[in-house]
């Protein structure tokens, strides 16, 4: 073995149109190493999550079983990244919520009620994937998101 990742035949099956087959059950991630600059690319469960603001769409993954592995350690401080959904690539900004961190509560209600039979241990970390917002990573840094999972910025 050569040390490549393989590629995912899940994420082939996302970009045709038997994509319809899953629903929205599951959706591709692309996420860019931050030493290496690889670009990794796989499939993830994902629970849509409430949005104030209009045409932004979030979703919440779970980083089941975290200790074993790596991706989702490259996102910190509204991440820029690459959604697979309804058969293209869309950009947006993920960022890591661990168990003391503020919008986790309401994330991980949002995965609880797509995914009811899935446990969600409090030390896996949630991604909270923030899509068509069109706001920069410092509009949505981890320290301005309340306890709702809203940036601060959108509360009046």
């Amino acid at each position: 073995m050569s040390g490549r990742p393989r590629p995912s035949p899940m994420l082939a099956l996302l970009r045709t149109p038997l994509r319809r087959l899953l629903g929205d059950r599951l959706i591709g991630l692309q996420v860019t190493g931050r030493r290496t600059g690889r670009v990794f690319g796989f499939p993830v469960m994902a629970a849509p999550a409430s949005s104030t603001r209009v045409g932004e769409e979030r979703l919440v993954v779970l980083v089941g079983r975290s200790a074993t592995k790596t991706w989702w350690r490259n996102l910190r401080d509204a991440t820029p990244v690459q959604v697979l959904r309804g058969g293209g690539w869309r950009p947006a900004l993920a960022t890591v919520l661990e168990a003391d961190d503020p919008g986790r509560a309401a994330a991980e209600q949002a995965y609880r009620g797509r995914w009811p039979r899935v446990p969600v241990p409090p030390d896996d970390p949630l991604v909270l994937l923030v899509l068509g917002s069109g706001r920069t990573a410092q509009e949505v840094a981890p320290d301005q998101v309340n306890a709702e999972g809203e940036p601060e910025s959108t509360k009046g």
